[in-house]
């Protein structure tokens, strides 16, 4: 009898959260699968509009000592972050890395992922969505 290969376990952990005023993201299942831990210093690298945190850091931010993810001001502003966006984080506790997407990030993700969908792929609107009018166009 022949085997089905299984796929991998997908290790990554997502979770959606918002950002406060204070530009922390509190959401401790993902500092937990990184094994981050308050007090712990994170770096921070901007990437094709993706906030790419590391650990050890060597700022003077990172995890507080209530067990936030603190962002600092520098890369939500590179990443196009603003108070009260909600972001998607995607821990990869093998890389020891979390990735933070903002809300343009995801809403260009979202009308390309539309745009491949269409039967006609976009003949009836010339080029690629614009995020910006939405899922849909509208």
């Amino acid at each position: 009898m022949a085997t089905v290969e299984q796929p991998p376990a997908h290790m990554a952990v997502y979770s959606v959260r918002p950002v406060d005023t204070n530009g922390s993201v509190v959401d401790k299942a993902v500092l937990r699968a990184l094994d981050w831990c308050p007090g712990d210093l994170l770096s921070w690298r901007i990437v094709a509009g993706l906030i790419v945190i590391t650990r050890p850091g060597y700022g003077r931010r990172g995890v507080t000592k209530h067990g936030h993810l603190s962002l600092p001001a520098h890369a939500r502003r590179g990443a196009g972050i603003a108070h009260h966006d909600r972001v998607l984080l995607a821990a990869d506790p093998d890389q020891r890395l979390l990735v933070v997407f903002g809300p343009h990030v995801l809403d260009e993700m979202a009308a390309d992922r539309r745009y491949e969908t269409l039967p006609d792929r976009g003949q009836r609107r010339r080029g690629r969505p614009d995020p910006a009018r939405g899922l849909y166009g509208g």
